[in-house]
This record gives structure tokens, sequence and C-alpha cells, in this order.
């Protein structure tokens, strides 16, 4: 059964002399006070958190954007300056360009999702395709780290969904798998068709997690911070692929 708190009262009983010739005792049900206290502990808990989440946020989506605007600015200063090869500049130029223009349509998504506002367009989809496309676009950063990705699709797979967001989606776990994996390791990349379901499955050799975070992994803003290391990205890209 339920737990009911209750609150007692005893007071003495006195005659004219003032002498104690009994008690009276008033039981009182506190249990919906309780309750309410409680909660109030909680949302207050809660708002705590999320002031503290909020203000990470913040601190990291600086973080972030200085980077691509500070190569911008230098470009911007070199070119002022006079730079015989223009086309290196442009390199550095887009890529900062596009590294800005993927955490604002995060955020916008984030919003849009948040307002249930986001519109899958499904139609069918070559879902090989979509695969390769994001292990593509993903490719030279994986170079960078010395990294490979390998994949092992067997097709043909066609599922009714929405491109854009599937690719959307291999997009932010490759990222996520380059991020938490170390120099010279192996990702794989796995589809097959299972029964009427196609499944992929992204395998690298990162840090792992502990049980308890992987629901709160996709909780927006929530990132998990290696040991001795500073919180990469926004933690976006997995509340937006759930």
């Amino acid at each position: 059964g339920s737990v009911i708190d209750i609150s007692v009262t005893i007071s003495p009983i006195k005659d004219s002399d003032g002498r104690i010739t009994g008690a009276s005792k008033v039981a009182r049900d506190i249990s919906e006070r309780k309750r309410l206290e409680a909660s109030l502990r909680q949302a207050v808990s809660e708002l705590q958190a999320a002031d503290k989440k909020k203000n990470e946020f913040l601190a990291v989506l600086g973080h972030e954007l200085r980077n691509p605007l500070s190569a911008l600015r230098g470009s911007v200063e070199i070119i002022e300056n006079g730079f015989d090869r223009p086309e290196e500049l442009a390199r550095i130029m887009q890529s900062s360009i596009g590294t800005m223009s993927k955490l604002l349509d995060d955020l916008l998504d984030l919003s849009r999702m948040s307002q249930d506002r986001i519109t899958l367009e499904k139609e069918t989809v070559d879902l090989e395709e979509v695969i390769q496309t994001a292990v593509a676009a993903a490719r030279k950063r994986y170079e960078e780290k010395g990294q490979q990705i390998l994949t092992a699709i067997i097709g043909p797979l066609f599922v009714e969904g929405d491109a854009t967001r599937l690719e959307q989606i291999f997009s932010n776990l490759l990222s996520n798998a380059c991020r938490y994996s170390d120099p010279g390791t192996d990702i794989v990349v796995r589809a097959e068709q299972r029964s009427s379901e196609a499944v992929v499955v992204i395998s690298d050799e990162g840090i792992g997690m502990d049980p308890d975070v992987l629901e709160k992994v996709f909780d927006p803003f929530y990132q998990v911070k290696p040991d001795g290391q500073a919180a990469s990205g926004l933690g976006i890209g997995l509340a937006l692929t759930r």
C-alpha cells in the first residue's frame, strides 16, 4: 500500500490548579504536503541542472564559433596585405563558412524539433547511396586524424524515408565516431536487410561510456567529456539523430 505521513501534536490538559490531568493528541495527514515539498525540490534541482547545462552550452558555442571566425578574419587580413595563392585562402574560408553553417543549421533544427515543426519528406530512398554520401563527406576529417572508414553494405537497400535527414543521422554518428576514437583506428559502417528492416551499424574503437550515460547522450547539449579534455561540439547531434 501507499505510505502516509502523519504529523502528531500532543498537548497537556490541565485543571484549574494547573495540574496535568491528561493529554490531547491531534494527528494530521501531511502526505500531500510532503509530496508537494518533494516535487518542489525536484523542480528546483532540474532548473539548476538546466541552467548549468545552458551555461556550458553557451561557453562551448562561443568556442566553436570563435575558431572559424578567427580563420575568416585571418584570411581577410592576408587578402588585404596581398597574397598570390587565392585558392588556398578560398579553401580555408569555405571550410570555416561550412563549419558555422553546420552549427547554425543544427541549432535551427533543434529549435524546430522542440516545437514539433520538423517535417519528414518521405520517398523511396537508396540507403546505400545515402550512406556513401555521408561517408564521402566525412572521409577528409578521418584522413586528417589518420583513421579509416570501412564500409560493408549488403544491397540493394531501399527504404521509405527522408534522404536529407538520413544523411544527417549518419553524418552525426560518423562525426562522433571520429571525435571519440584515437588516431590510427578504424570505423566500420555495416548495412544489411533483416526481415523487413534495413539495419545500419557504425562501430568504432572509441572511449566507450558508462551504462547510466546511454540515455543521457540523446539529451540536447549533453556531452561525454573524455578525462582531461575539453568538450567538443555542441551536444546537439545525437538529439537530432534520435
